[in-house]
């Protein structure tokens, strides 16, 4: 087996921050623009072109995120911009290395309401490094999993690209009149008790993904009594509505108060669905949303939302055809979910040389 060595990252890469407040984004941005936030935003100028490994520099409960990013972008003033020595570490290997040391990070993060990562901290953090050739085979092998699950997401958004078409063709052409959200669905009140969830189905603003990410495995699940929700039920995040995190439930489980919770009542939860993740569904909860800094949608103005109405007959092919959209979308995303599964257990055992990479490539 060949010798793995320990490395303080000062040794093996540099880093600098940002220069930008977080309020520097803009909607449609050219460029992206990496905060503290696991949401990556967008921005129209760029400080910084290269291979580039983003770690998030403070948190208010230490839950720091690491990203890997190729080309042109901007970073927020206390995110970590850090750069490869390549003869050292493949950059992509650093972005593993990194990426399984998020708990370290957090025990030895330094303040009190929000907790922060400082130079020293960073610079004095110890990683194990093999020779760059296991480093390549290591990253080819995780990298492979990562693209088909990035393959898979862009076969959904063609697959939800799709279903806006064809929502919107009937709009145009077959729509008798308008009604509002409040007549095809109502909030879910039901309440479950938090000690029944897991940290599968305990869904929170923190694990839905920006942009119709769906939805991942929870950090933590507080006490108390939470939304109960079924499958079929559309979840929406009130919080900072425009990160449009919305995802249809494929099973049953608990949501926070920070979650919307909509479930048809006229049978048509596809099509309820499609509605709840256009852009103008969005655009229309941020025009009523209040707060500032961290806005939130209003309750009552959203059932207001004026949406299409259809005769039975286009409202029941609308819905079967969005319907197998779904189904399509739902099998890429189970394949997701398996394959990101194999990859987190087997980053930690091959970055710790636990298991080795030619035991799995031989």
């Amino acid at each position: 087996m060949e010798e793995w060595g320990t490395y303080k990252l000062s040794e093996i890469s540099s880093f600098k921050t940002g220069k930008l407040d977080s309020n520097a984004s803009c909607e449609g941005g050219k460029y992206p623009f990496f905060t503290c936030s696991p949401e990556t935003l967008s921005i129209n100028q760029y400080a910084f072109d290269q291979k580039a490994i983003l770690l998030a520099g403070n948190n208010a409960e230490g839950n720091f995120n690491v990203k890997y990013y190729e080309g042109k972008f901007n970073a927020y003033q206390r995110t970590y911009v850090f750069t490869a020595n390549e003869k050292k570490v493949i950059p992509y290997f650093l972005f593993y290395a990194l990426k399984i040391c998020l708990n370290d990070f957090k025990q030895m993060s330094q303040g009190t309401s929000t907790k922060f990562l400082t130079a020293k901290i960073l610079n004095s953090f110890e990683v194990k490094l093999p020779p760059i050739s296991i480093q390549a085979k290591i990253v080819n092998l995780l990298r492979s999993i990562d693209e088909k699950v990035a393959l898979n997401n862009r076969i959904n958004h063609n697959l939800e690209e799709q279903a806006d078409s064809l929502i919107l063709s009937a709009i145009e052409t077959q729509s008798i009149g308008s009604a509002h959200l409040r007549d095809i669905c109502s909030y879910v009140t039901e309440r479950v008790n938090s000690d029944t969830l897991n940290n599968e189905n305990y869904i929170s603003t923190d694990n839905m993904f920006a942009n119709r990410g769906g939805v991942g495995i929870a950090a933590k699940i507080p006490g108390g009594k939470c939304t109960s929700f079924k499958a079929q039920d559309v979840l929406v995040s009130n919080i900072r509505p425009y990160f449009k995190k919305v995802w249809r439930a494929s099973f049953s489980g608990g949501c926070s108060n920070d979650v919307l919770c909509f479930r048809t009542t006229t049978g048509t939860s596809s099509f309820l669905y499609h509605l709840l993740r256009s852009d103008v569904f969005f655009e229309y909860v941020m025009s009523g949303a209040k707060g500032s800094k961290m806005p939130r949608g209003d309750k009552l103005h959203i059932l207001n939302w004026v949406i299409p109405v259809f005769e039975t007959d286009c409202i029941a092919s609308l819905e079967g055809a969005l319907e197998e959209i779904d189904d399509r979308v739902a099998i890429t995303q189970e394949e997701n979910r398996r394959l990101s599964a194999i990859r987190d257990s087997l980053l930690p055992m091959l970055m710790s040389n636990s298991i080795s990479i030619n035991d799995l490539t031989c």
